[in-house]
């Protein structure tokens, strides 16, 4: 699972602490393990952040710090060319996120700056 932190000005600071917050309660929710789920964390704004890859990290506490240290930015958005970087950079086997392995589950994005339109 890929979780994508919009940092930009068009989402407010209030919205980016929120949405922080739900990629934290996203990690608790999840069995995070090498061998189960793997999670990816990614900020953004007028630049991408790949904080941290599918390899990175296999435990609640390391994601949760690693999205604690997200800073919000309020510059401009790149959504295009961060959903290119996630496609091409993130979900890729070097980063490892398990892409066309049989019987493993494939990589999900989820960007939170969309969860928050349905949560305001």
């Amino acid at each position: 699972m890929a979780v994508v932190l919009d940092a930009s000005a068009s989402i407010g600071e209030e919205n980016f602490l929120l949405a922080k917050d739900f990629a934290k309660e996203l990690a608790k929710r999840f069995a995070l393990s090498k061998n189960q789920v793997r999670m990816s964390v990614i900020s953004y704004s007028q630049y991408i952040k790949i904080m941290a890859k599918f390899s990175d990290y296999y435990d609640e506490k390391s994601i949760e710090n690693t999205v604690d240290k997200s800073l919000y930015e309020a510059s401009s958005t790149g959504t295009g060319k961060t959903l290119e970087a996630v496609n091409f950079e993130v979900f890729s086997a070097k980063t490892g996120a398990r892409i066309g392995r049989p019987g493993k589950q494939q990589p999900s994005l989820i960007g939170l700056e969309i969860a928050f339109i349905f949560n305001s």
